[in-house]
């Protein structure tokens, strides 16, 4: 019976070690997947931002090579005047 009892005893001591591995894993896991987390909210806010600054740019080329074609246009018109 005695042996029995410390049987059941060395196995429960395992299983709480084991229990404890198991909740110091989880703990170590769940920081790694909210420091991800945070890397990718920033790497987001990031990349949001490049795509704002890229379409500013976008819409200042368009503007450019609009403003670009009107002084062409002048001068061609001055050009055939001459």
């Amino acid at each position: 019976m005695q042996s029995e009892l410390n049987e059941v005893t060395m196995i429960l001591d395992d299983t709480a070690r084991y229990s404890d591995d198991l909740h110091r894993a989880i703990k170590k896991q769940a920081k790694q997947i909210s420091s991800l987390n945070n890397q990718y909210d920033d790497i987001n806010r990031h990349l949001m931002d490049i795509t704002d600054i890229l379409e500013k740019s976008r819409t200042r080329c368009q503007s450019l090579q609009s403003e670009l074609s009107s002084v062409q246009s002048v001068l061609e018109t001055k050009t055939h005047r001459i």
